[in-house]
């Protein structure tokens, strides 16, 4: 009977692992299918204008990968370029892409693993809501470029840097340095995790890993800041001296995630989403006051203050641009996240018997999340795509016009020598 039971329940299993590869592998198909080799806005600065000077003769190869990029130094996103061009012999955005967008693969192994669902032997049941929520294109902006690798990859690795915070082998510290070290290599809001990481660090009162772990932050910024110029066309600071409209930014940027459940040319739209992102904020202080109840997953509220932080960095960076530019398909990743960590932490508050009863209504609801993003998000991948190879074509006419970037003149002089020194090929 026990071997039985024992059967059942590793069938089971199965079943449920594979409900949420059904998420992840419609995520990845429709960005194979969407996704091409063709470069796209800052694609021709960050990546093939940056080949163009790595391999040229007698160029400071270890400056250029540390070079500045708007206020970002991409390393690590330039080093993988640098490293597939060899590997392959040309530079291949389209696979740039997918090795970018393998990131929200590893957050979601983090995530699953941080999670402290009720009823474990059912954890990967009670984690399908958050699969499905998380794998969808309403970040296509980002899913669709090479700075996934960039975009992506920071909230992987600062999610992996918090989760080995929270281990207590001295080791682990090591692997979370280096995964902070990653992710403020990938954008220059990855230094958001030192402050972040010592809300972890300090709950656990490993007061000697918090030094280093300080020390450490310090000795990057001065690396990081060397030479650091402010980006001609970088926007003021508005939210100084526009508090009302950082205000609305930062409530849309949290609650944008819903955003695609009201309609857009409905006036209580806005509102809505507003409303959305202000109880995702009473929520966060809410579980603040939870901290030293022994309930509060310390691994998803230090997230959670990362992601806080990283709201307020866009927000005095972006703001100018207006409450809506919030709403921005680039940013809509870490609205997503914070209704997954909403999820997971309500889980892990509520009882078993509570679970039991809501979990279907949660499950359907999030299957439509997804189901929604696709409808009004993936003709914008498939347009995209046309977008990019009728633009390509058109070019190919008279090496003019057609490249999808703000000057066409100079888009066209970093698309020449990419071809002429074999770098790049395009796809037709």
């Amino acid at each position: 009977m026990m071997n039985e039971k024992a059967c059942n329940f590793k069938g089971s299993a199965y079943i449920i692992y594979g409900l949420i590869f059904v998420p992840v592998l419609a995520y990845f198909l429709s960005l194979f299918l969407t996704a091409v080799n063709i470069p796209l806005q800052d694609e021709y600065d960050a990546v093939l204008n940056f080949a163009n000077k790595f391999f040229s003769s007698g160029s400071n190869r270890l400056a250029l990968l540390f070079s500045q990029h708007n206020e970002h130094r991409l390393m690590l996103y330039r080093s993988l370029t640098v490293l597939i061009t060899w590997l392959t012999g040309s530079l291949n955005l389209k696979v740039l892409t997918i090795i970018g967008n393998l990131s929200l693969l590893g957050f979601a192994v983090f995530l699953y693993k941080s999670a402290r669902l009720r009823l474990a032997k059912h954890k990967a049941l009670y984690f399908l809501p958050a699969a499905f929520m998380l794998f969808q294109p309403q970040y296509y902006a980002i899913i669709l470029q090479s700075g996934a690798i960039a975009d992506l990859g920071i909230v992987c690795f600062s999610l992996a840097a918090i989760y080995f915070l929270n281990k207590p082998a001295i080791r682990y510290f090591f692997f979370a340095l280096f995964a902070a070290m990653l992710a403020v290599f990938s954008k220059a809001n990855g230094f958001l995790i030192f402050p972040a990481g010592l809300v972890i660090l300090i709950f656990n009162k490993k007061y000697k890993e918090g030094l280093i772990w300080s020390l450490t932050g310090v000795i990057l910024s001065v690396i990081y800041f060397a030479g650091y110029v402010r980006p001609v066309d970088s926007p003021p600071l508005a939210i100084f001296n526009q508090p009302v409209e950082s205000g609305k930014f930062i409530l849309y940027l949290i609650g944008a995630g819903l955003a695609d459940f009201f309609p857009s040319s409905a006036a209580f739209s806005g509102p809505l989403t507003m409303i959305s992102g202000a109880l995702v904020l009473m929520y966060f202080i809410f579980i603040f006051t939870r901290l030293k109840s022994g309930k509060l997953n310390i691994i998803i509220f230090t997230f959670l203050v990362f992601l806080f932080l990283t709201v307020i960095a866009i927000t005095i960076g972006r703001s100018l641009f207006g409450a809506e530019y919030a709403l921005s398909s680039r940013f809509r990743v870490y609205s997503d996240i914070f209704l997954i960590l909403v999820y997971i932490t309500i889980i892990e508050f509520l009882s078993d018997k509570v679970i039991k009863l809501a979990f279907p209504a949660v499950l359907i609801l999030a299957m439509v999340f997804n189901f929604i993003s696709y409808k009004k998000n993936y003709p914008a991948m498939l347009y995209t795509r046309q977008v990019l190879e009728n633009g390509l074509a058109e070019w190919k006419i008279d090496n003019t016009f057609g490249l999808q970037y703000p000057n066409p003149g100079r888009a066209n002089a970093i698309m020449q020598e990419a071809i002429q020194k074999g770098i790049y090929s395009p796809p037709f």
